[in-house]
């Protein structure tokens, strides 16, 4: 048994790694007197590849890596706190790779023997390992290229399969009913019968298709600084709601009846910026209980960076200075601010189809894009829309006989033309809609157009130049849906994002980004002044001692 100093080393070690999370704190006081300290020192291996698995190891202190004739794997670092050789929790005999000391390093080390009976023998902690072990599996299946340079994937996983079953259960019995219903149509000609057969086909084929790509690029991540929604488009993810990791204040478990049936539930991600809904997980528990653990982490390890970060994510939401808020002002606005993300979340159908699914304000990489409302599209698409419906009628008429001004096969074809050019004519102008793109980064506002043909044109203009930033709301419509144009004043070119949703929230952000700028600047340039004066006193005190110097000096004399 390890001495009284070891066991509290380890006690600490212990409760600092996100795999043991799952026991109570007098579990982990336990348990760490079943590990023994190790030492391993610099460039010595821990175990080669192909040895037999003899336990786990925990990193107390120091760095192990893997050697780089490892094959079929990717190479990985070991810190503190990292567990080693896994192997021996999924009872593999043998080690896979190779582990060699880095510097001087210190391990805890557990034995087989121990490891099944204490460890696998708990459920709790068997659920989270395989939770830990689907995630990194997932993550091995796809390009984490939305990850920035110092950031690193803890954990990401998906809505449960039985979701997409679920989806892909509607386009199926709709091409049932088809079936049914042409069948049942026997006046009609068998050519129609076939069309209508052959849509119905294309139309269940393509919802599939839809379905799976949509649920196979949604995931849910966390990174050792965010906590994030995920999902593709086109070839680049972008996030569509994020917070810091170490704002997170708690989890919870929503649970409905037939989920719980089905054996999936809805994690609730408390924290002081709003609350993050990842739904429909198979195991929300263990998944909110390691991202827990992993902001816990965080905020031990880094706490002035946590509270960096969660001022930075507050001034954007707030939009004025952090810098000027007490703690007990901090509070009021961060319960502010979580009360309403809660109340928008139940806003019903038309705010999720209106405000999500068309998408009109998205998040990445600290970009703020808005698209303009969808109410602009509607009115752009409102002619053809009327001139789709009209030569529908028409080529009813023809079809069943009502109309008989000219033969029904020539007035089809031509129909059939007239109907493809209008229904060209509303995709572009979705495109047209889609591509246009006002865009807020930390250091300047972009202007984005680009047409379907592949050219592009944007305007931007630096944050720090900005003079005045307006918003106006356009007639009836503008006020009932509540959009309009914000202008932004640049003194040489003006900019502005015309027909964009919440037009005076635009107007709040871009005031906030504008208030980091400054200070980010403000800071930059006291930096700068700071490495003057140090590089004035470098000099001063160079000059000092030389004179000291010089004073310390035996007179010379000169000979007579």
């Amino acid at each position: 048994m390890p001495m009284m100093n070891d066991l509290q080393a380890a006690h600490n070690t212990l409760s600092h790694s996100v795999l043991f999370s799952c026991f109570e704190a007098d579990e982990v006081q336990e348990l760490a007197g079943y590990f023994n300290p190790t030492f391993l020192p610099r460039g010595e291996a821990l175990f080669h590849a192909l040895d037999r698995t003899n336990g786990i190891y925990l990193v107390q202190a120091g760095l192990l890596t893997e050697e780089p004739e490892s094959t079929g794997h990717a190479a990985r670092s070991f810190g503190p706190g990292s567990l080693v050789g896994e192997e021996a929790l999924f009872l593999t005999g043998v080690r896979e790779r190779s582990i060699v000391a880095e510097e001087d390093t210190h391990l805890l080390f557990m034995p087989n023997s121990l490891v099944q009976r204490y460890l696998l023998e708990d459920q709790r902690f068997t659920v989270l390992l395989n939770t830990l072990t689907n995630s990194r599996t997932l993550a091995q299946n796809i390009k984490s290229t939305w990850l920035k340079p110092d950031e690193r994937l803890n954990l990401i996983t998906r809505k449960h399969p039985l979701v997409l079953s679920f989806h892909l259960a509607l386009p199926t019995l709709a091409f049932l009913v088809v079936l049914i219903l042409v069948g049942q149509l026997n006046r009609l000609p068998l050519f129609w019968q076939r069309i209508l057969l052959l849509f119905g086909f294309l139309l269940a084929v393509l919802t599939f298709v839809w379905r799976i790509n949509q649920w196979a690029t949604q995931y849910y991540a966390v990174t050792n600084q965010r906590i994030l929604k995920l999902e593709r488009s086109g070839r680049a993810y972008v996030s569509r709601d994020e917070v810091p990791l170490t704002a997170l204040a708690g989890y919870a478990v929503k649970t409905k009846a037939v989920d719980s049936f089905l054996g999936y539930a809805d994690l609730l991600l408390q924290t002081y910026l709003g609350d993050i809904v990842f739904e429909k997980l198979e195991d929300p528990a263990s998944f909110g209980k390691l991202v827990q653990a992993y902001a816990q982490r965080e905020r031990a390890a880094n706490p002035q960076s946590s509270a960096r970060q969660l001022h930075t994510a507050l001034n954007r939401k707030i939009g004025k200075p952090v810098e000027g808020l007490s703690e007990a002002e901090m509070e009021v606005e961060a319960a502010r601010i979580a009360t309403e993300t809660r109340e928008q979340k139940g806003v019903g159908i038309l705010a999720w189809l209106f405000a999500d699914f068309l998408r009109l304000r998205q998040e990445a990489d600290g970009t703020t894009s808005y698209r303009k409302h969808w109410i602009v599209l509607f009115t752009r698409n409102l002619l053809p829309s009327l001139i789709l419906a009209g030569l529908t009628w028409l080529a009813y008429g023809f079809f069943t006989g009502e109309i008989k001004i000219v033969e029904a096969s020539t007035a089809l074809t031509v129909l059939a033309l007239a109907m493809l050019a209008v229904f060209v004519w509303m995709v572009l102008n979705y495109n047209d809609w889609r591509n246009d793109l006002y865009q807020l980064t930390d250091v300047q506002v972009v202007d984005v157009d680009r047409n379907i043909f592949g050219s592009e044109s944007n305007r931007s203009a630096p944050l720090e130049n900005i003079l005045s930033v307006q918003y106006q709301r356009k007639g009836l419509l503008g006020l009932i849906f509540n959009y309009g144009t914000v202008f932004i004043s640049v003194g040489v070119q003006d900019l502005s994002f015309e027909d964009v949703h919440r037009p005076a929230q635009v107007q709040q952000e871009i005031f906030a980004r504008m208030n980091e700028r400054q200070a980010a600047l403000r800071r930059e340039l006291g930096e700068q002044e700071q490495e003057r004066m140090r590089e004035w006193f470098r000099i001063y005190q160079a000059g000092m001692t030389a004179r000291s110097q010089e004073g310390t000096r035996p007179l010379k004399v000169n000979p007579p």
